[in-house]
């Protein structure tokens, strides 16, 4: 649940070991303007966790011809239960030479 309240920009809920002088004092800063300012793209890496957002991609047509653009589906399934929004999808490819026409 922190993970979803500090990627929306709100702060995370403390520990319940955590000093209540230093839990007051964290929550000042995580609502300080500068905080609520600044933005920060996150880049999260899926093969080590069980994924949150399913992706699966595919090309549209079964063969393509060399030297012509082609179309690459790209399906999402978010299986988390809190809302998600995404700003920027990459696609990269496993031979890298490819990749600067994604």
């Amino acid at each position: 649940m922190n993970l979803i309240r500090v990627m929306s920009g709100d702060p995370p809920e403390p520990e319940p070991e955590c000093v209540p002088e230093a839990v007051e004092e964290a929550k000042l800063l995580w609502t300080s303007e500068d905080m609520q300012t600044a933005t920060q793209p996150f880049t999260i890496e899926l093969q080590n966790l069980v994924p949150f957002v399913e992706c699966k991609a595919g090309f549209a047509l079964a063969s393509n011809p060399p030297d012509k653009h082609m179309v690459l589906d790209v399906y999402l399934c978010v299986r988390c239960p809190f809302p998600i929004r995404f700003s920027k999808l990459s696609v990269l490819l496993s031979n890298p030479a490819y990749n600067k026409h994604c």
